[in-house]
């Protein structure tokens, strides 16, 4: 039995008496999707989703960085990544976006579908060649799931960096 299996089974208070079944043990975490590309949210990260945010535009920056928003009392940038990796830009009469990260250091990004709930997920060896170049440097591992879609992971803090440093035109 495993240590997983043991401490599960000593919580019950009757060793050994539950089944186990692996998709128990199996790793979930929530992903959405810009397009064809899949994002894991990052699992030490809170986020939210936030509908008909009433937007701010902000002058002299990339079109990709929609703009601002108040969240409790913070100004929360929002970005399209769909469009900011030259694919189309989300249309909606209402945006829904998916707030990573608390207070002054949340950002917003656009979404087009609600996330999902992920099991089965699989770390892949290699996938340099399917990140998109722009974020090659940001995506620290790869997932596949039962769908064929692969999930990439990230470190909320540099891409957060990274899309703030890369958002100006100036």
């Amino acid at each position: 039995m495993s240590q997983a299996q043991e401490r599960w089974s000593g919580a019950l208070g009757r060793r050994g008496s539950a089944r186990f079944h692996s998709d128990w043990l199996a790793p979930q975490r929530y992903g959405f999707k810009l397009g064809d590309l899949g994002f894991l949210v990052p699992e030490s990260c809170p986020g939210e989703i936030v509908r008909d945010a009433e937007i701010c535009v902000i002058p002299y920056t990339k079109e990709w960085l929609i703009g601002v928003f108040n969240l409790r009392g913070n100004l929360i940038p929002v970005f399209d990544l769909q469009q900011m990796l030259s694919q189309k830009r989300v249309v909606a009469e209402k945006l829904s976006l998916l707030v990573l990260g608390k207070g002054r250091r949340a950002v917003a990004i656009v979404l087009e579908s609600p996330p999902q709930l992920l099991t089965s997920l699989k770390p892949m060896n290699t996938y340099a060649d399917q990140v998109p170049e722009m974020l090659r440097e940001q995506v620290t591992a790869a997932y596949s799931a039962d769908s064929n879609q692969i999930w990439f992971s990230f470190v909320p803090e540099n891409f957060f960096t990274f899309l703030s440093d890369n958002a100006k035109l100036c």
